[in-house]
């Protein structure tokens, strides 16, 4: 009897655990986890705060205008903002990582000094956290013998999971320059544009209204549009490493002079190349104080609210650029002509 209890208690066990078995055979596959940046707009944060072991900056919203930086604030780059939260919107996780490995991933936070600190970047909404990803090391794949960045180790601090995913944010650094809006002649809207070398007038554009084409004076050839084009967008997104007031006149070997519809005029000069292959450029902007609230784009609009303190009357500002961006445009205007 004893016996007969013991096999059917046994039968009993073994069909449990077969029962078990098929269930987690046939259990679906586990989903992964949701991207808690997902849902993110940019309409639902007012400040960025990006942080590694060495350097920390803010971008915020004032009054529907993107900032970068504190006291002296500039305009910030939307064109690099709006990327950035649309790649945290649709990152993959493609593979979960271990919490034990933070330091081998350099998912530490920046914000404990440590070596193997990450780029801790944190979003706020009047003040009050929303989320914060730490971004840790770049994963590369290798193709053709060549490695190419295919995503990133991240970790989700108010989560306490760590992923690797699909994106690689490999643009995104604490650096203000990095953030900064670099427009700062609007020729979109220019009336006329001068180039002259040493003094000396070289080729003059102008258009009729605002509405046309720019065309090259004392000639009745056609322009080359997309060379134009070039032009226009070279002077306004020439790139700067650093900026500061001009403490002494400049030989200027070119120089722009730059008058829209709207009555503002820029002066572009800019000196020698010089042995990093770098050009001093300083700018001055004539207006006076109801144009200055009203045209001039967003850094310079800064620039002159801290400068009219000072009873300037224009702004004279150094601006470093390569020279390689700025070759093309110093051509004979023969450049210009759509041969």
């Amino acid at each position: 009897m004893k016996f007969k209890h013991f096999v059917t208690v046994l039968l009993m066990c073994v069909m449990m655990g077969l029962a078990s078995w098929l269930a987690n055979r046939t259990k679906p596959a586990e989903e992964p986890d949701k991207n808690p940046f997902e849902e993110l707009t940019a309409e639902q944060i007012s400040e960025i705060h990006i942080i590694d072991k060495n350097a920390a900056i803010k971008i915020f919203n004032k009054n529907g205008e993107w900032l970068v930086g504190g006291v002296n604030a500039y305009a910030a780059d939307h064109r690099k903002i709006g990327p950035l939260l649309y790649h945290l919107a649709n990152m993959k996780m493609s593979q979960k990582v271990e919490l034990t490995d933070l330091g081998k991933r350099f998912l530490e936070n920046p914000k404990l000094k440590k070596e193997n600190s990450g780029l801790l970047i944190s979003l706020y909404k009047d003040s009050s956290l929303i989320n914060e990803i730490i971004l840790g090391e770049i994963f590369y794949e290798e193709r053709d013998g060549k490695k190419y960045a295919s995503g990133r180790y991240i970790y989700f601090p108010v989560m306490k999971k760590a992923y690797l995913v699909t994106t690689s944010f490999d643009q995104i650094r604490a650096d203000e320059i990095l953030w900064k809006d670099k427009t700062f002649a609007r020729t979109r809207t220019a009336k006329k544009i001068e180039l002259y070398m040493t003094e000396k007038l070289l080729w003059t554009f102008h258009r009729e209204s605002i509405v046309d084409e720019l065309k090259l004076v004392d000639t009745d050839k056609k322009l080359n549009l997309e060379t134009v084009g070039r032009l226009e967008q070279y002077i306004e997104y020439m790139d700067f490493i650093r900026a500061k007031r001009r403490q002494t006149e400049m030989d200027a070997e070119y120089k722009f002079r730059i008058l829209t519809f709207d009555g503002l005029q820029y002066e572009l000069s800019f000196a020698k190349q010089d042995d990093d292959n770098m050009r001093q450029c300083t700018i001055e902007v004539s207006l006076n104080e109801a144009q200055s609230q009203t045209l001039l784009p967003g850094r310079l609009k800064l620039l002159h609210a801290r400068l009219k303190k000072e009873k300037f009357l224009y702004e004279r500002w150094k601006y470093y650029f390569s020279y390689s961006q700025y070759d093309y445009l110093l051509s004979a205007k023969e450049r210009f002509i759509n041969k």
